[in-house]
């Protein structure tokens, strides 16, 4: 059953649970939290409820690490109402744990969710509980969580206004700091973010690829490719080697700032070390296409064909127009 727990089988925990059942064994309450944790892990949180209910039949009492393994289902499926159902019934016991409200938060931030309010309230609960319980308190998993809220609903000011409050309370930690920069990203306030960036050694903080990776693409999405490349240059002198989000992040900022002879010149050097996507060949495809270079955006839509990548609209669309337009004879590759 651990060995099940562990992964993401969850049809075998409970094909096993129910085999100790129909044997006239009475499971414990280990297996059954066993179970909940491998449907948690497996996103099965309508399985994990079931268990839950169970447990008063068969006469066991659920823990703690019970509800919160349950709250962790629901959170990966983006159900809040049932995670912050399960905070409450752990809240007037005196039961929940910071891991508890955390998962409550992370419910709220799903996309699928998108419920920043909800997670504010939550964050707000756990700080007025810390107050009267001594055992509790706000961890940087639980900001960080209502960082990430905040800023996939494009509530930047609430991000940035919840990791300075962080900072009386825990000390950041480099994914609280990635999930403040990411949440500027998404709202293109790219100065905040390069800012935010260059703040992380006053934390004694390293910044990592998914770091820099949302600092370029903030920068990116608003034309400052001269900045978006001036990070990329700084990720490779901080020791990290740039992936394909990383260079697409860049590409995308050369196209909105019309630099399409850079692009082609990444773009090149990328397919050198063979890992170059789709996302990489339409916006340099693009790019060349804004510039009025219809002989490149055509050679690289057949180079994209040619490594058996399957054109987005983007790429297509800007191939048609290139095929209609322009003369795309007596064009190479560099």
């Amino acid at each position: 059953m651990t060995a099940f727990g562990q992964g993401e089988r969850w049809q075998s925990a409970l094909m096993l649970l129910h085999t100790v059942r129909d044997e006239d064994m009475q499971p414990d309450l280990v297996m059954y939290n066993t179970a909940i944790s491998a449907c948690a892990r497996g996103g099965c949180w309508m399985e994990a409820m079931v268990l839950l209910d169970l447990l008063p039949q068969v006469h066991l009492r659920p823990e703690v690490i019970t509800y919160n393994a349950v709250a962790s289902a629901c959170a990966a499926a983006g159900r809040w109402e049932a995670a912050l159902s399960i905070l409450e019934a752990l809240r007037d016991k005196d039961l929940a744990t910071a891991a508890s409200y955390g998962a409550a938060i992370s419910a709220c931030a799903t996309e699928k969710a998108g419920r920043w309010q909800q997670a504010l309230l939550v964050l707000q609960m756990l700080r007025e509980d810390s107050q009267r319980r001594e055992v509790l308190s706000a961890d940087a998993v639980a900001f960080g969580a209502a960082i990430s809220t905040c800023g996939n609903c494009g509530q930047w000011e609430y991000a940035l206004h919840i990791f300075c409050e962080m900072q009386g309370h825990v000390h950041p930690d480099v994914v609280a700091c990635n999930a403040v920069i990411s949440a500027c990203e998404k709202c293109e306030k790219w100065q905040q973010a390069c800012f935010l960036l260059a703040e992380m050694g006053g934390f004694g903080i390293r910044p990592n690829a998914v770091t820099f990776n949302a600092a370029v693409s903030a920068c990116g999405a608003a034309g400052e490719w001269e900045y978006s490349l001036s990070l990329f240059q700084k990720m490779q002198l901080a020791g990290l080697q740039p992936d394909t989000i990383s260079h697409n992040a860049v590409i995308t900022a050369f196209e909105t700032g019309c630099q399409w002879q850079m692009v082609w010149q990444l773009l090149w050097e990328r397919e050198q070390g063979g890992n170059c996507d789709v996302v990489g060949y339409s916006s340099a495809i693009s790019a060349c296409y804004r510039a009025r270079s219809w002989q490149r955006a055509l050679l690289l839509f057949q180079r994209l064909e040619e490594r058996q990548l399957e054109a987005n609209a983007v790429a297509l669309g800007a191939s048609v127009v290139t095929m209609t337009t322009g003369d795309t004879t007596n064009m190479a590759w560099p």
